[in-house]
């Protein structure tokens, strides 16, 4: 990886410089750029470049001159290099490869930045970079120092260098003896700050047999004995009642964090969100009620035993996410096929009313029809029936509102707006429920007042309840609502027909089929886990168990602590079951004050984000982070060239599991950008503000890339839990750790491998599930679930633990906003990946680190601004891009914001001792457009600070060119990259001169 910039020196060749005979390219593109430095920096593509080595130069050829040849061709200078040439074919090889060498040079020079980007990442990619030797390893394997480790990995990577720099001399001609001296001393100087670092960050016991680990997971050479052990297996489990393995109760011990590096991590970081602080908790009961509860991306000591099981938030996103998908991707083609000119949101809301008339549109729209047909399939009949099986609903329910069920969401600002019509409606129903079930009225009532009074007393119980100024009662579902608790209709829902108040109800499927979608899958694997929605029994556990704890203490300190914990705990735990229900802070969130920040965070992702998909660059190396470069290579490179049948078959599995469905749903990004709750109800301004928010996110090509990438990364995971399943028994003690920790243990193990051996298909080397096709449903669900779980954690996709409660409430949204990504990853990226193999982990991480630094250059390139000659700067960029260290680059950069000390400031000032005259820039480029008060309070603020700035301003009619800039930057969907550009070029400077003037 080189250091410095290419040149070629007479004192190098033993001659005198070359006439340049040919004219400097003039701007080259990204291909030529890559293309020159995967021939000049990468050994493959310097071997596959170079003619010379496929000739033979000893070769003796009659009548060739070598003199005569070089005068003929003007190369007289590079003499030297033909000397032991005896034939015109070597002769014409090195020529041509001089000529491409040089031509090379010149694009990576003209390439600026870029060239050096280029090369870098052609370096890092290169086989001797990507095999690092044992050395550095076996001294960390010993319990290391710093210094130490600084030392063997330094040493480690300057033989990386030289062999690299060996095979590069041997392929290419102008390369000099200078230049590979100095990039093997430059690599020796970064490894070694690299080793320091890693010793410090991870520990020696991540090391033990790393670089044997990649060699054997490049070679694919695993012990083949799987279908021997998995046969005694089975036979084990089939031995058991029910074929279900016995199991004890989790200890605290078991449910502990693994690892020291992560444990530290997490004991340091506790107070970040309620999941850290429940699987810290001194209560075993509690941790293992997370555990069932909310989807964590840690491993516990139970994972690394192999045992585990999934959890109820993963379980749910098959409803959430891929059952509701596969009904919108109904709604889209059906849209497409109908006859009838119909808006999408006009047919859908066709779709709605004919859910409650058994799905046949009463316009007669076959199309209509079918996506109504297609709904209660896929989603709404199998809640039913899931529902019943877990008592949620009575064995024989029915419809009595409807011709058919449509789950019934009432539009609460039509409500609002004509709250005496629906009360008219809601109680002349309520009389006519009276005369049906109080026989004599005398005996009831006192007086017709009094049957007045009371009827008008329920009709505004059901009002206030709609409409959100009650709170529901903690065991209600989305099932019913209970209107009154006294007189003859006590306990009687609310069973208006539908037809007397369709013009309150959402008529919106596409809306209901989310909101349903969610609601029910929250209530169905809570009460899986659970017994009960509410989760009274297992928070009653949770108690008791502290109780017994304090009993056992001798102190007053120690019962004063263990209260505090237990009111923590099961705060904490609450909180995630009502988010999974949808009533977090239900009350709070439809205030206007929440509505109106809602609607600004919307416009701040629109004025904003218009580059998140190059700061997603990075998310190409995670899958090398978890599953290592031999299946990265080998599970999805090359079938994504070689087999794109294989791949679409898994991608339909990861899309039936929800993991695939940001193309219809939005969700990471909408949960990324801390946009509104998708499945809240809101006001039609709100709703066209949320249609703007998602045409902008397929504007930048977000959805797409997300959903590429999750692809991507869910076909090596697929491949990975197949293979394991079905080699169990031969399989590594980490790659059962693997499966524990996406909650397949041995018992489910055997319970997939036989599925998939029944239905599934291996092509070309993937493996296809097929679980449409499987029997056995909880394999289905497991399965699907640890699918998720891998896909979400390995693409950043955050949980409903991953952030601080406080983010949850309307004002905490708005001062955290956009900074989701930092602390899910931080949990997700950086604390998964010191428990899980050091080797995969630190490739990617180099990886990511290089393509962060490759976006640094793409964006300053982009938008025209400069871009440092700092080694150092270079490298805080690319980490701070990576996503890796994210939590603590975010503390960084607002403390330098301040003026303060930081990784930037040191490593700039490390980088101009490297390279003397180097600039001495050093605030992060991701906080240059920050302000301070933006900074700190987030990006809500800042714009009441600009919109305030720029309204002053013109007011005074004294606008600058600092308020064009801010203007730009208020403008919604300005920050995308083809708007930006031409803004930045054409229109803003004609702004900026008139302002001036």
């Amino acid at each position: 990886m080189p250091l410095i910039d290419l040149q070629v020196g007479p004192e190098d060749i033993g001659t005198g410089p070359r006439p340049d005979i040919h004219p400097k390219a003039p701007d080259p593109s990204l291909a030529e750029t890559f293309g020159a430095a995967f021939r000049l920096e990468n050994t493959i593509g310097s071997f596959i470049a170079s003619q010379a080595i496929k000739s033979d130069p000893l070769e003796i050829e009659e009548g060739f001159d070598v003199g005569t040849f070089l005068k003929d061709n003007e190369l007289e200078d590079f003499a030297p290099r033909f000397e032991k040439v005896f034939n015109t074919r070597s002769a014409d090889a090195i020529a041509a490869d001089i000529r491409r060498e040089e031509k090379d040079r010149r694009t990576l020079s003209a390439s600026g930045g870029m060239g050096i980007a280029a090369a870098m990442g052609a370096g890092i990619v290169d086989l001797p970079t990507l095999l690092p030797t044992g050395a550095a390893f076996s001294v960390l394997r010993g319990g290391a120092s710093a210094s130490r480790a600084a030392l063997a990995v330094g040493a480690a990577a300057g033989l990386d260098a030289s062999a690299s720099e060996i095979a590069l001399q041997s392929s290419q001609q102008l390369r000099t003896g200078t230049e590979s001296a100095i990039n093997i001393g430059g690599s020796i100087l970064l490894g070694g700050l690299v080793g320091g670092a890693a010793a410090k960050i991870v520990g020696p016991k991540k090391y033990v047999s790393a670089g044997q680990k990649l060699e054997r997971e490049l070679a694919n050479t695993d012990p083949d004995q799987g279908d021997i052990i998995l046969e005694q297996i089975r036979r084990d489990l089939d031995a058991q009642p029910g074929g279900a393995a016995v199991v004890d109760r989790p200890t605290l011990e078991d449910l502990d964090i693994a690892g020291t590096s992560a444990k530290a991590i997490a004991r340091s970081t506790k107070g970040l969100n309620p999941l850290l602080r429940v699987m810290q908790s001194p209560s075993a009961r509690a941790r293992e009620v997370i555990g069932k509860l909310a989807e964590t991306s840690i491993y516990t000591n139970r994972n690394m035993a192999g045992e585990g099981e999934a959890a109820a938030e993963t379980l749910a996103k098959e409803w959430a996410q891929g059952r509701v998908a596969r009904v919108l991707d109904d709604f889209q083609s059906e849209w497409r096929k109908s006859d009838e000119k119909l808006t999408y949101r006009a047919f859908v809301e066709r779709v709605g009313r004919a859910s409650r008339r058994n799905d046949i549109d009463p316009g007669g729209n076959e199309a209509v029809s079918r996506a109504a047909q297609s709904m209660r399939r896929n989603l709404v009949e199998p809640g039913k029936l899931e529902s019943i099986k877990l008592g949620l609903l009575p064995e024989d329910v029915k419809v009595s509102t409807a011709d058919s069920y449509f789950t019934r969401v009432w539009n609460r600002n039509r409500l609002i707006a004509q709250e005496p019509q629906f009360k008219a409606i809601t109680e002349q129903w309520l009389n006519e429920q009276i005369d049906q079930v109080s026989g004599d009225l005398a005996s009831q009532f006192v007086s017709k007042a009094d049957r007045d009074a009371y009827v008008k007393e329920i009709a505004n119980s059901v009002f206030d309840k709609l409409t959100g100024r009650a709170d529901l009662d903690e065991g209600e579902t989305l099932f019913k609502i209970v209107p009154t608790k006294r007189g003859p209709l006590k306990e009687r829902t609310f069973q208006i027909e539908d037809s007397r108040v369709e013009d309150f109800l959402e008529d919106d499927a596409e809306f209901v089929a989310q909101r349903y979608g969610r609601q029910m899958g929250g209530e169905i694997e809570i009460s899986r886990k659970f017994g009960k929605p509410d989760m009274k029994d297992a928070i009653k556990e949770v108690k008791e168990e502290y109780r017994g704890l304090r009993e056992a203490t001798t102190t007053e300190k120690q019962r004063q602590k263990l209260d505090a914990d237990e009111r923590s705990d099961i705060r904490d735990i609450s909180a995630i079951r009502d988010m999974m229900r949808g009533m977090y802070q239900a009350e709070n969130n439809s205030t206007n004050y929440a509505r109106v920040l809602q609607g600004v965070q919307a416009f701040n992702y629109m004025r904003a984000m218009g580059n998140v998909v190059m700061a997603s660059v990075t998310d190409v190396m995670r899958p090398v982070m978890v599953h290592g470069l031999g299946r990265f290579m080998n599970d999805g490179l090359r079938p994504l060239m070689t087999n794109l049948k294989a791949i679409k078959m898994s991608a339909k599995e990861a899309k039936l599991a929800g993991a695939v469905a940001e193309r219809v749903l939005n969700n990471r990004m909408a949960t990324l950008a801390d946009l509104n709750d998708p499945y809240a109800l809101r006001s039609p301004f709100e709703r066209m503000l949320d249609n703007f928010a998602t045409t902008f996110s397929k504007a930048t090509g977000i959805v797409h890339w997300n959903d590429f990438q999750k692809t991507f990364s869910s076909v090596i995971t697929q491949n990975r839990i197949l293979d394991d399943v079905t080699r169990y028994g031969a399989v590594k003690q980490k790659e059962r750790a693997y499966l524990g920790f996406l909650g397949i243990d041995q018992n489910m193990a055997g319970r997939i491998a036989r599925q998939f051996e029944e239905h599934g298909e291996t092509l070309d080397g993937v493996r296809v599930a097929n679980t449409e096709l499987w029997s056995d449903e909880t394999a289905v669900r497991i399965y699907r679930a640890a699918v998720n779980k891998d896909t979400d954690s390995i693409i950043v996709t955050k949980g409903l633990g991953d952030i601080p409660l406080f983010a949850r409430t309307p004002t905490g949204r708005a001062i955290l906003q956009f900074r989701s990504f930092a602390l899910a990853s931080h949990q997700r990226v950086l604390m998964r990946g010191m428990q899980e193999d050091a080797t995969a982990f630190w490739t990617g991480a180099v990886g990511a680190a290089a393509m962060g630094a490759f976006v640094y250059w793409l964006r300053a390139t982009a938008f025209d601004q400069e871009v440092s000659n700092n080694p150092g700067t270079w490298i805080g960029e690319g980490l701070d891009r990576s996503g890796i260290f994210s939590i603590a680059f975010e503390v960084n950069n607002a403390f330098e914001k301040l003026g303060g000390p930081g990784v930037f400031s040191g490593l700039s000032a490390a980088g101009r001792l490297a390279s003397p005259g180097a600039d001495a820039r050093q605030p992060a480029s991701r906080f240059a457009s920050r302000g301070l008060i933006d900074g700190f309070l987030g990006p809500t603020v800042g714009l009441a600070k600009d919109l305030t700035s720029v309204g002053n301003s013109a007011f005074k009619a004294d606008l600058t060119e600092s308020d064009i800039n801010t203007m730009r930057r208020l403008a919604p969907f300005a920050s995308l990259p083809y708007i930006r550009a031409p803004l930045e070029h054409l229109l803003l400077p004609e702004l900026k001169e008139a302002v001036s003037e």
